[in-house]
């Protein structure tokens, strides 16, 4: 089995850039803009409301349009569902930004 070509390419590259920065480098400190930057646009207690209003439509019309077709009971459960995978999708983005900020 035969390397690729471009790997001979960059291969080089990457130990250059090795010797031109250490490892141990020290990071510059984040001025105010930066730390401005950092900050969330709107309050936790408002996106919980947000996304509260949100999850709660999802569901109710997810079900409106599943109760035809599937039942009561079928059509409320994928109606919970949805509204709650709507409510996944935000911890997972609160986890998956604490986890990258460390």
């Amino acid at each position: 089995m035969r390397a690729h070509p471009s790997l001979f390419a960059v291969l080089p590259v990457l130990i250059t850039l090795e010797c031109i920065v250490p490892k141990k480098a020290e990071k510059p400190k984040a001025s105010q803009e930066e730390k401005g930057l950092n900050q969330p646009p709107i309050s936790k207690r408002t996106a919980l409301f947000i996304i509260g209003i949100i999850s709660a439509a999802i569901a109710v019309l997810t079900a409106w349009q599943m109760i035809p077709s599937k039942g009561w009971v079928e059509g409320i459960l994928w109606g919970f569902l949805y509204g709650a995978l709507v409510w996944a999708m935000f911890f997972g983005n609160i986890l998956l930004k604490r986890s990258l900020r460390k």
